[in-house]
């Protein structure tokens, strides 16, 4: 599926397309093009003020997870962050204290022996 992206306003450091307005061609979700030509599209999106960039990360999503999963678990939490558009997250622990508790025990249990 084609979908054009008209007009919208590029933000990415690292392009040479950064903070310029151009068309932009997406086929199956990957971007084919980008410029200011037209492009044939099955659809076309088209707003004031439409901006893209590269993925978003949110540095601190809590998850209910340990102890509080019927909150929110990873699984939630992880279909809630690819609705919002986010590429990544860090999820946070709900609580600190188990977390203390439970880290020395998780740490001696690393093999070191196969490490150099």
């Amino acid at each position: 599926m084609k979908v054009l992206l008209r007009a919208a306003t590029i933000y990415n450091p690292a392009s040479a397309f950064h903070m310029q307005q151009h068309n932009v061609l997406l086929e199956n979700g990957t971007i084919t093009y980008i410029g200011q030509d037209e492009q044939k599209a099955d659809t076309e999106v088209a707003l004031e003020g439409l901006c893209i960039s590269v993925g978003w990360i949110d540095m601190h999503a809590y998850t209910g997870e340990p102890g509080l999963e019927y909150k929110e678990d990873l699984e939630s939490l992880s279909a809630a962050a690819a609705a919002g558009a986010l590429q990544k997250y860090f999820a946070c622990p709900t609580q600190i204290r188990w977390c203390k508790q439970r880290a020395p025990s998780a740490i001696s249990k690393i093999d070191h022996s196969t490490t150099q």
